[in-house]
């Protein structure tokens, strides 16, 4: 499971014994132990009162929620919640990490992005990789470096800290399979002469390209020679 999967996610309580139930709130943060390597449970923004007096977020344990039609529901909503799940857990909450947001440095610190998402396994709530990257943009097109949990070294403050190994890393995914596929489709539309077509979807294709390069020059940005490379291809296919 994703991070990404659980944000935002509606989590709902049963009410009653007739099947009914009522909305708690929605996903806002996954709660990881304080080792950092295992998921606990999330924590969940429940609606103002009245619309204006703000409730505290309620935390419900990773083994008390599973998948429903339309979202989450609580399991046991007597010891899968806030303080009762707490004490159950044993968990120490002020020791308790909140990784998706956080820089990410190497032991020597170089900086290589941030906690975009994280993988782990629903049943267990074991890390399996965290995925970090430089931001929207930058995801979409260059992907990110997945750093398994055995490279995590600890956090200093607000940043998680990673062996100096993690840099060299390469990206998974994105921009790669996707620079291919639209030099490609350029390619065939130049050689049917829909050049000005063509040129407008590179131009576009071009800024979002450059601007992902800018935001992915912290430690995974490897990928000057591509770039030059998609220019090139478009150059000859264009002529």
């Amino acid at each position: 499971m994703r991070n990404s999967e659980l944000y935002r996610a509606k989590v709902f309580v049963p009410k009653g014994r007739d099947g009914k139930r009522s909305q708690l709130g929605r996903v806002s943060r996954t709660v990881f132990s304080s080792a950092g390597t295992h998921v606990v449970g999330v924590t969940v923004k429940r609606p103002d009162i009245a619309g204006m007096v703000r409730r505290s977020d309620a935390f419900v344990a990773l083994d008390s929620f599973e998948p429903c039609d339309g979202g989450m529901l609580v399991t046991d909503a007597k010891d899968g919640m806030d303080d009762r799940a707490k004490k159950r857990l044993r968990l120490d909450w002020d020791s308790c990490v909140m990784w998706v947001g956080m820089d990410v440095e190497t032991k020597g610190g170089e900086s290589l992005g941030m906690v975009a998402d994280v993988m782990f396994d629903d049943k267990t709530g074991e890390v399996t990789s965290f995925l970090v990257g430089d931001g929207t943009v930058a995801q979409r097109l260059v992907g990110g470096i997945e750093v398994p949990p055995s490279m995590l070294v600890g956090r200093k403050g607000r940043v998680m800290v990673v062996a100096d190994k993690a840099r060299s890393l390469e990206p998974t995914g994105g921009w790669a399979k996707r620079a291919g596929e639209t030099t490609a489709m350029l390619g065939d539309m130049a050689r049917k002469g829909a050049k000005t077509t063509a040129r407008r979807l590179a131009n576009q294709d071009g800024r979002a390209i450059e601007e992902g390069s800018k935001l992915v020059r912290r430690g995974i940005g490897r990928t000057t020679g591509m770039f030059k490379a998609f220019k090139d291809e478009y150059k000859k296919a264009s002529r």
